[in-house]
This record gives structure tokens, sequence and C-alpha cells, in this order.
């Protein structure tokens, strides 16, 4: 299935001036990229969007990000397609972008600090963070996160444009970094509003 390019101009259009992100993720998506349809098609879309390459601590855009990111779900799995990259609908390379962007932000500075030591292997204590874990990444948006039982919570994201299978992507990546597995049910209140159901086990 096709990425939704009308999903992607209302997720534009919720964008702001200023919005950005942080280069380390966009270097992820190209890697999503590569391991999807090869290394051609990773850089024929570096040259496409940014010819000099994107900096880990550099802002960019969430603009851009958007776009890059839709334009790798329209890619066709080539074949040697690794990992969820391999995923043929949109969704699942959506959701595969997230994954990989909180496995690596886990191994950076700020992403050891959130998990390492703030987080401490409890997903309550790692998700009470995600305000200022995020805030360390992105320029826009609001989240936060109320317990809703011993193993579950919701997580609330306002105006975050990212698309929904995005985001799962990173909080069940966030729980398999903490060493355990989950699921997370998201409830769409509008295009940059969403409450994330997450339990775990």
């Amino acid at each position: 299935m096709a990425a939704d390019r009308n999903e992607l101009a209302a997720r534009i259009a919720a964008t702001q001036a200023g919005d950005s992100i942080r280069g380390l993720f966009f270097n992820v998506l190209l890697h999503v990229a590569a391991a999807r349809a090869g290394e051609a098609a990773r850089s024929r879309l570096q040259l496409e969007w940014r010819p000099d390459g994107y900096g880990d601590l550099r802002n960019y855009p969430v603009e851009e990000f958007l776009n890059l990111m839709y334009d790798i779900a329209d890619l066709p799995v080539g074949p040697s397609a690794s990992g969820d990259a391999s995923a043929p609908d949109a969704p699942g390379v959506l959701y595969a972008c997230g994954a990989s962007s909180v496995l690596h932000f886990a191994k950076g500075g700020p992403g050891q600090l959130v998990f390492g030591i703030l987080g401490r292997a409890d997903p309550h204590r790692l998700f009470a963070q995600v305000g200022m874990a995020f805030s360390t990444v992105v320029s826009y948006g609001k989240r936060t996160y109320s317990p809703t039982g011993e193993k579950s919570g919701v997580l609330r994201f306002e105006r975050d444009m990212q698309p929904p299978a995005y985001h799962r992507g990173i909080i069940e990546g966030a729980l398999r970094a903490l060493g355990t597995s989950g699921h997370v049910s998201p409830r769409v209140l509008g295009i940059d509003r969403v409450d994330y159901e997450v339990s775990w086990v």
C-alpha cells in the first residue's frame, strides 16, 4: 500500500515555522531506506533532499523529515531488504522508521541518560520522562504520561504531526530497549493529537 499523500499534506499543514528535528533522525531514515531498497535508493534520496548530508546534532525542518519518510514508505522492496524495513505497506515502513529511531537514540548521550539513569529499566519511569526526552531532539509539541495500571499507561502527544505508526514504533522500540515487550494502541484525536495506550508484560 502506497503512502497516503493527502495525509502527508495534512501533516505538513499542521507544522509551524521553526518546527525542527535533529539530523540524527534523518540519518536513521536513510538507513531504513538502504535496508529496504538498497544503497542506491538511499543515495538518491539524500541527493534529492540534502546533498551535503545531515549533521546528527544539527536541526532541520520537520516538513523535510515528513517528506523524506513518506518517500521511503513508497520505495519498492529490494531483494536484500532486512527486518521491519521489508514491510510491504506504508504503515509498516513508518513503524520501522520509529523503531529504528528510538534504538539509535538510546545509544547516544541523551538517550543513555533517559534509558539508563532515569528509566532504570522501568517503563513507568521511562515514559514519565517522555516530555524531557523529546525536547532534546525536536522543537515542537507536548508529550505527557499517565499510568493506568501496574503495567499500563497512556502517552498523550499534542501538536505532534508525526504519523501514529511512527510513534508506535518509537514506543514499542523503547520497551524493547528496556528488555521487555508490549503493545501500543493509538487513539487518534486529531491530525496532531493522539493518545497512545501502552501495556507491557
